[in-house]
C-alpha cells in the first residue's frame, strides 16, 4: 500500500536503510507506555513521529526517500488492534497540541521551533497535519496524519526550500492505498 518511487518527487531515492516492515509477522501486543512530554517534542522531528504516541502497532510498513540537500519524504502505515487507532490518533494530536512551541537539539545546536496544527477534513476517518518551522532552518516540515480504520497513516516532509506542503497530497495519495484495500 505504500506510495511506489514513481509516485515520489523525482530528486528524491529510496534511503534503503529507512525501510521496514513487520512482513508477514505481527508484532506481539503490547500495553502503552505514555511518552515523557520532555521527550515527545524532540521525536516529533523524525520519520517515526508516530511512536510518540506510546501505542504499538500490530503491523507496520515504512520506507524514506531522500536526496543529498537532506529532503525526506517518509510514509509509514501502522495498522492497530481494537480501538488502537484512534487512540493513536488522539495521542498524536495532544502531543502536537502540547509541543506547539519547544527547543530541538540538532548536531549539538539548540532550535526553536514551532509547531501548527490543523485538520485536514475528508482525509480518511480522521486527519491532522503539522507544520514545523524554526527561524533558524531554512525551510521546514510538514507532518501528516490520517486514520483509516485501523490503520493509522503517517508522513513526514522534510524540504530545505519550503515547509514540506508536497507531503500533504501525497499523504491523501496513500490513503487512497489504504481505502482501496480495505
Amino acid at each position: 500500500m505504500l506510495l511506489p518511487a514513481a509516485a515520489i518527487p523525482h530528486q528524491l531515492k529510496l534511503d534503503p536503510s529507512g525501510t521496514r516492515s513487520t512482513a508477514d509477522g505481527f508484532n506481539p501486543p503490547s500495553s502503552p507506555s505514555a511518552v515523557p512530554a520532555a521527550k515527545a517534542c524532540d521525536m516529533l522531528n523524525g520519520s517515526a513521529w508516530v511512536n510518540v504516541a506510546g501505542i504499538g502497532s500490530a503491523s507496520f510498513a515504512q520506507n524514506d526517500y531522500t536526496d543529498e540537500a537532506q529532503d525526506m519524504f517518509a510514509q509509514e502505515l501502522d495498522a492497530y488492534r481494537g480501538s488502537d487507532a484512534k487512540a493513536v490518533m488522539a495521542a498524536l494530536k495532544q502531543a502536537l497540541t502540547s509541543c506547539h512551541s519547544f527547543t530541538t537539539v540538532q548536531n549539538g545546536q539548540k532550535f526553536p521551533v514551532t509547531v501548527v496544527l490543523k485538520s485536514l477534513p475528508g482525509v480518511g476517518d480522521e486527519a491532522l497535519q503539522a507544520v514545523l518551522t524554526s527561524p533558524d532552518w531554512a525551510g521546514g516540515s510538514t507532518m501528516v496524519a490520517a486514520r483509516v480504520g485501523s490503520v493509522v497513516v503517517t508522513t513526514f516532509d522534510n524540504d530545505q526550500k519550503s515547509t514540506g506542503t508536497a507531503g500533504v497530497a501525497l499523504t491523501k495519495a496513500l490513503v487512497k492505498n489504504v481505502t482501496a484495500a480495505h
